[in-house]
């Protein structure tokens, strides 16, 4: 068999190249949340359980945050943000009816959110740092 030495370094060169333009777009990929937007989707049980669905929901640092909040429970229900995140829909939110919020995740952690109009239904928003910067 024979060998051509010129072509197998270009081979080692494409490789090279290969994974330096991989390695690129992971570096330009991981500041991209700060550009981006998120939508998050949350809604109430449906029927007569008190209770958000999903209860945990994540998005990353630096993320514009759009939340829709979708009442899909017999009762009147709100989402409100307890600590860290000044947001929150209207005092009520109708059975069938939906409110929207908005705000940055500027700050890496865990956001509680409730309904005050019933006691016991909570969740959580994480705010999650690029997994490329630790």
């Amino acid at each position: 068999m024979r060998r051509y030495p010129l072509t197998e370094r270009a081979g080692d060169g494409a490789r090279l190249l290969g994974l330096v333009l991989l390695l690129a777009g992971c570096a330009i990929g991981a500041g991209k949340a700060a550009n981006e937007t998120v939508d998050v989707a949350v809604r109430s049980a449906a029927g007569a359980e008190l209770a958000f669905a999903p209860s945990e929901v994540s998005v990353p640092l630096g993320a514009r945050v759009h939340v829709t909040f979708t009442n899909a429970s017999s009762f009147a229900h709100n989402l409100v943000f307890t600590s860290g995140i000044t947001a929150g829909t209207a005092a009520i939110v109708e059975p069938g009816e939906s409110a929207e919020l908005a705000f940055n995740a500027s700050t890496p952690g865990r956001y509680p959110f409730v309904c005050t109009i019933h006691d016991g239904m909570h969740g959580t928003l994480v705010v999650t740092e690029p997994t490329a910067n630790r």
